[in-house]
This record gives C-alpha cells, sequence and structure tokens, in this order.
C-alpha cells in the first residue's frame, strides 16, 4: 500500500512539473486552437495520456474519440467500420477497423482524404500509414482545415480511399474545442 502511495504522489508531483514546462513546437493547427474562447464540455472526445513500454506516463497527452462507419472493398460492401479519431496538438491520426475488430494495413498505397460538411467539400491530401500503430497521420500541413471543421460543425464527413477500397464515416465534434484546450492548451 506504501508503494501505491508513493507512486501516486510521484505521478501527481510529475504532472504538475510537466505543466510548468512546455517542449511544444508552435505550427498554424496549434495556433488556431489556442486562440479560440472555449466553454461547455468534452461531449463525445475524451483525454487520455500516453505510456512508455513499461506503461509509466510519459508527459503526452492526446485527445479522442470513437465512431462508427461503413467501408467496402473488392470482398464486401457496407460493412461495419470502427473507427478511432485521436488527435495530439498538430495532428490527427485515424485508425480504422474494418467489421469493427481488424485494423487496416496498407503499406504502398495512397491515401486520399477528403471531408464535407454544410454542403461544401474540402480535399485534405494524403495520409501517411504507419506500419507500427496502424493508424492514418495526417500531418500538421494538413490538419488545420480539419481541426477548423471541428471547431466550426456539429459533425462531419469523412471519405478516405486506398486504392480500390473506401471508408466512409461521421465524426460528431460536440466538446472538441473544450477537451482540446483541456489537453493541450490550458497546460501552457
Amino acid at each position: 500500500m506504501k508503494r501505491i502511495i508513493n507512486l501516486f504522489i510521484t505521478l501527481v508531483i510529475v504532472m504538475s512539473l510537466m505543466g510548468c514546462f512546455s517542449l511544444r513546437e508552435s505550427t498554424e493547427s496549434f495556433d488556431y486552437m489556442s486562440q479560440l474562447e472555449v466553454t461547455g464540455d468534452n461531449g463525445v472526445w475524451f483525454k487520455g495520456f500516453y505510456v512508455d513500454e513499461f506503461g509509466d506516463f510519459d508527459g503526452k497527452s492526446f485527445i479522442k474519440t470513437i465512431t462508427d462507419g461503413l467501408f467496402k472493398n473488392s470482398v464486401t460492401m457496407g460493412s461495419l467500420l470502427k473507427v478511432e479519431i485521436l488527435v495530439n496538438p498538430n495532428t490527427v491520426e485515424l485508425g480504422l477497423y474494418e467489421y469493427g475488430k481488424y485494423p487496416i494495413s496498407y503499406y504502398d498505397e495512397a491515401i486520399k482524404i477528403k471531408i464535407k460538411y454544410n454542403g461544401q467539400t474540402v480535399d485534405l491530401g494524403y495520409g501517411s500509414f504507419d506500419e507500427n500503430t496502424k493508424r492514418i497521420k495526417i500531418d500538421s500541413d494538413d490538419s488545420l482545415p480539419l481541426m477548423k471543421a471541428f471547431v466550426e460543425n456539429e459533425e462531419i464527413r469523412m471519405l478516405i480511399n486506398i486504392g480500390n477500397d473506401v471508408y466512409l464515416f461521421d465524426i460528431k465534434t460536440a466538446g472538441f474545442e473544450y477537451t482540446y484546450h483541456q489537453a493541450f492548451v490550458s497546460k501552457q
């Protein structure tokens, strides 16, 4: 029990110190988000923390939401897709799980990403696939229009084309601004 209390106290001290120091790079996405006036609650988003290989908090946080959609490929059409949207200060990562449980694995295919909201379609360009995390990464250059869409709309639709495979899903944005600020801006 004493060991658990000491671990808890150490964790609190480390987290307090981390709030005093910021090693974050400034990018357009982070700059845009940090200038917003924010009120409200987390909505459908929640804050999480990265851990190292030992399960210890590594000082970095993320925000995340999960949604469902549909996918089609040469074998199926209109099948269940589970999507994990993970947001870091300057990037967005998408975990796509076919049939709700199998992570996609594409290594050499172009990953084309578009969003649609209020009748407007925005081409986000190409994402990259991370073999280790099995996630599609939208880099900081392309994440600004996506983060603006999260802030300015209640829901956006995302379409991802990888070769002949198509992934389509809606992302509810309630609480995005608030949770982003709690995870990244208010720590500065």
